[in-house]
């Protein structure tokens, strides 16, 4: 059992980890509920647990900074394994979608040039693409103002995730041999991740939040 002493050796630790002044530390609301991830209770555990996913749902960005440095730094096996399962689930709830089925292939523009693009072969009901009035047969032929190019079918949705849910990307369609801007609010991806996209989403994100080298 955690001693008090050890409970303190554990919160202060993770301020250290975070910045050496007040200002750097997270919320104590937050930082207490990590601290009890180490509780011998599991019901104590499970409590801080669900409480850390809905602070998460809040305060999103100091949320993951706390459970990043509990995972990097705890030491403590139950610390890590539910930080990385909460990360994940909030990494998960960020990825953005857009809601449409679609075909990479080469076009013939309005303008005469040929370009690789985006053919919308079925929208999704009640999707982001839905609500901003896209259409089966549309074409996309930038993204946020990008060209597409020959891996368009595989950096395309890899695009929308990382852009993220909740932010407006612009779209450049053509339809009718004529050429729109439509924006186009993203949702929140659907479906369950696999285990091996939630191990893929958890190890990219946390190699690109890892502090840049100073030259």
């Amino acid at each position: 059992m955690l001693s008090p002493m050890n409970r303190l050796f554990m919160l202060l630790a993770l301020f250290s980890f975070m910045g050496c002044n007040l200002e750097a530390a997270p919320d104590p609301e937050i930082s207490q509920r990590i601290v009890l991830l180490a509780d011998p209770s599991f019901a104590a555990r499970q409590k801080a647990a669900a409480d850390l996913r809905e602070l998460g749902m809040k305060h999103r960005e100091e949320v993951e900074k706390a459970l990043i440095d509990a995972y990097r730094h705890s030491g403590d096996p139950e610390v890590q394994f539910r930080s990385r399962e909460i990360l994940t689930e909030l990494f998960a709830s960020s990825l953005g979608y857009i809601g449409i089925k679609y075909a990479k292939r080469e076009h013939i523009t309005s303008q005469g040039e040929k370009r690789w693009v985006i053919l919308i072969n079925d929208v999704q009901i009640d999707s982001p693409a839905s609500k901003a009035k896209l259409l089966t047969g549309d074409v996309i032929l930038r993204l946020n103002g990008e060209v597409l190019d020959a891996e368009a079918d595989t950096k395309f949705p890899l695009k929308i995730k990382s852009i993220g849910s909740g932010s407006v990307v612009n779209l450049l369609i053509e339809r009718n041999g004529e050429e729109k801007r439509v924006p186009v609010t993203l949702g929140i991806w659907p479906r369950p991740l696999s285990v091996s996209e939630a191990d893929a989403l958890f190890l990219s994100k946390i190699r690109s939040l890892e502090p840049k080298p100073i030259h």
